[in-house]
């Protein structure tokens, strides 16, 4: 049976509460001539605790809850984001992924959200072309940036995702920014779920699941706020999943499922990028949940693999 589960129309509400909370939520609404709407979450404005939490259900299509808790490094007490999601396939996958490259004259940035399941511009939706949702209809986009789209740009997305004008929504928040290091640290169950695609496990086994990780303190610079995010997720995250499938399956990939699998596990991300000096010289196997955490319901087991790192976090939290 198909789902209708409708990510943008979920989506759209949610941003039409951020948009009526503005004010309190320290973030500005930009209207283009041509209707587009655009948020600043973070790039001319403070943002907030609820605002990365309103990004980061948005990015998830209105399937997850995201909520605050409380996280020790040593003797530090910081937030962090708990993550719930009921759809995990359709909201991590198809909507909260990074996985759509914007690229227009002069502007970069890597887009999330539900309006990714309209644009279709990557071979995840080939794979995964069960899900459909009606074009021509509301959309809604997040953008990671430094810089807001400006009108050309975001006319641009508007007609990729092949609706119009009135009804397109694009949220930007900079890495740098505390929206941005909330959002980030919500794709805690996300970051697993690729890996274990890239490990060709079913995504569809996966019934159900929930994470928490650190947020990260937000840093004076977008390359330092880049290492400080990863590392929130590599080193400091933990994601629960409850799958439906046979022992074996989760057997043979268990392991090869948190970062500490990679070959470049056990740097600071930041000294990483440095040493590279390009993101995607970085060994893809990295980008997971410092833990792992996997029950079966079919056979009532429970699997672990992966550590919380408390030495890289305090070092890339407070040292850097």
């Amino acid at each position: 049976m198909e789902k209708r589960l409708d990510l943008n129309k979920n989506a759209v509400m949610l941003v039409k509460e951020m948009i009526n909370e503005k004010i309190l939520l320290n973030i500005d609404v930009v209207h283009y001539n041509d209707g587009i709407v655009v948020i600043d979450g973070g790039i001319d404005v403070g943002g907030g605790y609820r605002a990365g939490a309103f990004f980061s259900e948005i990015c998830l299509g209105g399937l997850g809850e995201v909520d605050f808790i409380d996280y020790e490094i040593n003797d530090y007490l910081i937030p962090a984001v708990k993550v719930e999601i009921d759809h995990p396939l359709e909201a991590c996958m198809l909507s909260q992924y990074a996985g759509w490259k914007v690229e227009k004259n002069d502007f970069f940035a890597m887009a999330s959200g539900p309006g990714r399941i309209l644009a279709a511009k990557e071979k995840l939706f080939d794979e995964y072309n069960g899900y459909h949702e009606s074009r021509n209809s509301p959309a809604v986009i997040v953008l990671e940036s430094s810089q807001l789209p400006d009108e050309k740009t975001a006319k641009y997305i508007a007609d990729e995702m092949c609706t119009p004008c009135s009804n397109s929504y694009i949220l930007t928040a900079p890495t740098e920014s505390l929206v941005g290091s909330i959002q980030i640290s919500a794709r805690i169950i996300e970051t697993g779920m690729h890996k274990m695609h890239e490990l060709d496990f079913d995504l569809e086994k996966i019934e159900s699941a929930w994470g928490i990780c650190p947020i990260s303190p937000t840093a004076d610079n977008t390359l330092k706020a880049i290492g400080r995010t990863n590392d929130a997720v590599l080193y400091g995250g933990t994601a629960y999943y409850q799958v439906y499938c046979e022992d074996s399956e989760i057997e043979e990939i268990l392991v090869d499922i948190p970062a500490s699998a990679s070959e470049d596990y056990g740097e600071s991300f930041l000294n990483l990028y440095k040493r590279y000096n390009n993101f995607y010289d970085i060994d893809p196997m990295l980008f997971s949940p410092a833990r792992v955490i996997i029950n079966n319901r079919k056979s009532g087991k429970t699997y672990k693999a992966g550590k919380i790192n408390y030495k890289i976090l305090e070092k890339s939290f407070f040292e850097q």
